[in-house]
């Protein structure tokens, strides 16, 4: 019988995988972070990769060069906003901001076409925009407002 010998692969603690978080900015945090994440499970805080207020949900496009954050705000009427960053290294330009419809917007998608929805918390109404060529956002294509039945028919 013929034995096979397979080499055990080494654990290596070169950066894996790259991703952005964001943070309520009330009290010592400034906006959105780069992390890394290591074969071993090992992070790597490489610090403050833009600064912008409450930015409370992160999506970036399918090919890593744009990331969308919305900025959980509310500072009156319809305030809440989307900014649209180029990725640079690991740092990020803002490329555009843009309001998404509401207050306290809590959740952004962006599909392969570009198309960017938001919803925002306050009012529930959620937002479609559109990303350009390079990035940018458009203004706020159109908003839908949702309201709930509070009469559950009891």
């Amino acid at each position: 019988m013929k034995s096979s010998v397979y080499p055990i692969p080494e654990i290596s603690t070169t950066p894996v995988f790259q991703f952005y978080v964001g943070s309520y900015t009330d009290g010592g945090s400034e906006g959105i972070y780069t992390y890394l994440l290591h074969s071993d499970g090992s992070l790597t805080n490489l610090g403050l990769a833009a600064k912008t207020e409450n930015p409370s949900f992160l999506a970036l496009t399918d090919d890593k060069t744009t990331l969308l954050a919305v900025n959980e705000i509310d500072h009156g009427p319809d305030t809440g906003l989307i900014e649209a960053f180029s990725v640079v290294d690991n740092k990020l330009r803002l490329i555009s901001r843009q309001l998404t419809g509401g207050n306290d917007p809590c959740f952004v998608s962006v599909n392969k076409s570009g198309f960017v929805l938001t919803a925002n918390y306050t009012g529930g109404s959620i937002g479609l925009l559109k990303l350009d060529n390079v990035g940018g956002l458009s203004k706020l294509d159109s908003v839908v407002h949702s309201s709930l039945n509070t009469d559950l028919g009891e």
